[in-house]
């Protein structure tokens, strides 16, 4: 009886560890609908560049592209503070 009860307690126990560490976003694999359409403005600049699909120059420029959009949003979320005199 004790060993059942202790093997109760400890299941109940770890069960929110399990859980946290399983991955419940079972559509995780899918891109957003704001991911596609980045990549699809992203793949008309490239191209619109001269770039061809497909080729190193063209992945390139898709990384930059990405590094620019970083940049910005570290920017625009950087806080602003005011210097104390």
């Amino acid at each position: 009886m004790q060993r059942t009860m202790a093997a109760l307690v400890a299941i109940f126990v770890a069960m929110p560890f399990i859980s946290c560490s399983m991955n419940l976003n079972w559509d995780s694999d899918k891109p957003s609908a704001a991911q596609v359409a980045q990549a699809a403005q992203d793949d008309s600049a490239c191209q619109s560049a001269g770039y061809t699909y497909g080729t190193p120059e063209y992945q390139q420029c898709l990384q930059n592209l990405v590094q620019q959009r970083a940049v910005t949003e570290r920017v625009e979320n950087r806080p602003y503070y005011v210097p104390q005199r």
